[in-house]
């Protein structure tokens, strides 16, 4: 399966303010820019570690032939909108709602046949491609997103700023028990076979 962002979320988990507040930086314009740059990478960060969107966007799943199973990546999952395959002459069609059912099992959601269904043939030209599943993702707005996720980006973008180079010389380091994986394990997906 491969996964893109159709429409992408409308804000991020953490404002600038929100970060300039964790920085003691209020009041200050020098920096916004390079803030900005790290709660953008924190959210991507705290996104892939835990597989799951955080502020409600479109994705569409790509996958080349039909599955018993089609597990939906980065929940929490919102609603299907559309199935679409392309039909035995190439064309585009979209699936009937009727015809599948979305679930959800261990936090994870998934589309299957719904029963006395069955999946339509594909177009045999092509192999790549040829269904398209379009679903939103994420918690929400802003205020859905947990607040010990949010936290956790705070603390990603605060190391960020103070570590600006990929190699720490001279300083002893250990790590906060209370860190940001701590914070973030409860969230995680894992995998299912």
């Amino acid at each position: 399966m491969n996964l893109t962002v159709t429409t992408p979320a409308a804000d991020t988990p953490v404002s600038l303010d929100d970060a300039k507040r964790q920085l003691f930086m209020e009041g200050t314009t020098d920096a916004d820019a390079l803030i900005g740059a790290h709660i953008k990478a924190a959210v991507a960060h705290v996104e892939t570690s835990l597989g799951r969107a955080l502020v409600t966007r479109i994705y569409t799943a790509t996958l080349d032939c039909w599955m018993n199973c089609i597990w939906l990546k980065m929940p929490p999952i919102g609603e299907v909108s559309s199935i679409k395959y392309d039909d035995l002459d190439g064309v585009e069609q979209t699936l009937a709602p009727s015809v599948y059912e979305v679930g959800e099992r261990f936090g994870q959601a998934y589309v299957k046949l719904a029963p006395n269904q069955s999946w339509p043939v594909l177009d045999d030209s092509s192999s790549l491609n040829r269904i398209r599943i379009a679903y939103t993702a994420g918690y929400g707005d802003v205020d859905a997103v947990p607040d010990d996720i949010k936290h956790g980006i705070l603390l990603l973008v605060t190391h960020y700023f103070e570590n600006r180079g990929t190699v720490n010389i001279g300083n002893i380091v250990s790590e906060i028990p209370q860190s940001v994986d701590a914070l973030l394990t409860p969230y995680r997906v894992w995998e299912l076979a």
